[in-house]
């Protein structure tokens, strides 16, 4: 992760510094990925009537299937712009909260941010 990633927590929007017990100011956060995936029913399918025909021996079907992958999860890589990445404090990684408010919360300000980009390059 570069200098320019760090930001805020995601959730709680506190700096995510802490003290360290030596006295040392240290910054911990957790990251979390947040991406969309899909199940390949054809590839279910195919998986289960095979582990049905070796008598429920699910890891040799996987074997002999000709798609053993059953879950496809989309943009599983950062560039691609698949998932969305929340950076939260310690407060926060550690209570519930909203998994779907905070990546709506995310990616509306990351398309602010590339708005006010644009807006500003066209000045």
């Amino acid at each position: 992760m570069k200098l320019r990633d760090l930001r805020p927590c995601d959730s709680c929007g506190k700096q995510v510094a802490g003290r360290m017990p030596d006295g040392h100011t240290a910054i911990q956060f957790y990251t979390v990925r947040i991406s969309s995936v899909l199940l390949d029913l054809r590839a279910v399918n195919e998986n289960l009537g095979l582990a049905q025909y070796f008598q429920g021996a699910l890891a040799l079907a996987e074997v002999f299937a000709p798609n053993p992958e059953v879950a496809i999860v989309i943009g599983d890589q950062p560039d691609a712009g698949g998932w969305t990445e929340a950076l939260l404090c310690f407060d926060c990684y550690t209570t519930p909260i909203r998994i779907c408010g905070l990546a709506e919360g995310i990616n509306d300000r990351k398309a602010a941010a590339e708005a006010a980009a644009e807006k500003g390059c066209a000045e």
